[in-house]
């Protein structure tokens, strides 16, 4: 039982880094089907969300962020961040 419970806790932790990598696939998958117009939004998606480990994504982040004047980006990054902090990790 103890180690049901630690392993719910390690995937409850890691729940962020694999819905990264996941969207970062179908980000990459789906910019090869030219029917299915999502692969922008998945590569963003996982952008996001695994920029916490990936220092290379958060500098790419925060140049996007430095370049765009409407602060779009910096608005989708907090909401992406509400919601993991909110639906995922409180469980």
């Amino acid at each position: 039982m103890h180690q049901l419970k630690r392993l719910k806790e390690k995937t409850k932790a890691n729940i962020r880094y694999i819905i990264g990598g996941i969207s970062l696939l179908l980000g990459g998958l789906f910019m090869f089907i030219p029917f299915i117009p999502l692969g922008y939004v998945f590569l963003g998606v996982g952008a996001f969300l695994l920029s916490p480990a990936i220092p290379a994504l958060k500098r790419l982040i925060n140049f996007a962020e430095k370049k765009d004047p409407t602060n779009k980006v910096k608005k989708m990054e907090e909401k992406t961040d509400e919601l993991i902090k909110d639906k995922i990790e409180k469980k």
